[in-house]
């Protein structure tokens, strides 16, 4: 893709494979080892996040006891918080055969009186993610997803972005106008401490239904803010998080050209202990 000029990542292949367990391995990453956990750094491209306000009792159904919501007042209500995470992971190798596109849709959560997220679920939508999503027995849900976007490096924005998804799980679309203007102090005191920590804990259910938890380590963030043209997305819908009517209104939009981060290899949270107890595996020894 250069820059400048349209990028378009497309795969029109629906694969079924949201009920399959392919026996693929994850080929040509080489993670790095520390403190006995496993770890890969990726690099994010076209990255957007999309913040929305949500109502508690329809986030409480989706969050297993033992969590607490981060939940903020306006206007004298109290509100949950989700994110629409989309990008473009280049991962670790550099002969493109390891890209693939990503959105991540998370609540906000606090775990031992610590920030957190609540992965609800990830929309893939590259064949090469098949060894990832063995690897590691996360809410993955493989489909066709297509980036369109332009980036005007002489104005630092960018001058179109849209993300179409289509699959089994989620059907979605988001048409984002980059401002070009610098987010400074994007919290101000009213968002989760979990929406842009350097360090966060994400937790989610696994495929054997035990809860598991990975860790992220972002770098480089220098996001700008954006305006949502127009957006869709039938799993938020359906799971009362975000009306038809409300989806064009998010709390906070932001894009950002690059980043990084580092995934250390999700562990497990044993339910029948006394004290959290986490294990390091890997999918297969699930």
């Amino acid at each position: 893709m250069k820059e400048g000029e349209d990028s378009v990542l497309i795969n029109r292949e629906i694969p079924k494979m949201n009920q399959e367990r392919p026996t693929s391995t994850l080929s040509g990453i080489s993670p790095d080892v520390k403190r006995g956990s496993v770890s890969v750094t990726a690099e994010l491209r076209h990255v957007s996040m999309l913040v929305y306000a949500v109502s508690p009792a329809a986030a409480r159904r989706l969050v297993p006891a033992g969590f607490e919501l981060a939940e903020s007042i306006i206007d004298g209500r109290r509100t949950a918080w989700l994110s629409v995470v989309s990008f473009i992971d280049n991962g670790s190798k550099v002969d493109g055969k390891g890209i693939f596109e990503q959105t991540e849709y998370r609540l906000h959560v606090i775990r031992d009186g610590k920030p957190a997220q609540w992965l609800i679920g990830t929309s893939l939508g590259s064949l090469s993610a098949v060894g990832m999503r063995n690897l590691w027995p996360m809410p993955w849900h493989l489909g066709a997803m297509e980036f369109q976007v332009t980036y005007d490096p002489s104005r630092g924005r960018y001058s179109h972005y849209h993300l179409h998804t289509q699959s089994q799980w989620e059907n979605a679309s988001w048409d984002i106008v980059d401002t070009g203007e610098a987010v400074m102090n994007p919290d101000g005191g009213m968002f989760p401490a979990s929406l842009f920590a350097d360090m966060v804990t994400t937790y989610f259910e696994r495929r054997d239904g035990s809860t598991g938890s990975y860790v992220t380590r972002n770098s480089g963030a220098a996001f700008t803010k954006a305006e949502l043209r127009s957006g869709q997305s039938e799993m938020l819908q359906r799971s009362g998080l975000v009306s038809r009517d409300s989806i064009g209104f998010p709390a906070l939009a932001v894009v950002q050209r690059t980043m990084k981060c580092q995934n250390y290899s999700p562990s497990i949270i044993n339910p029948g202990l006394n004290e959290e107890v986490r294990m390091m595996r890997y999918a297969y020894a699930s």
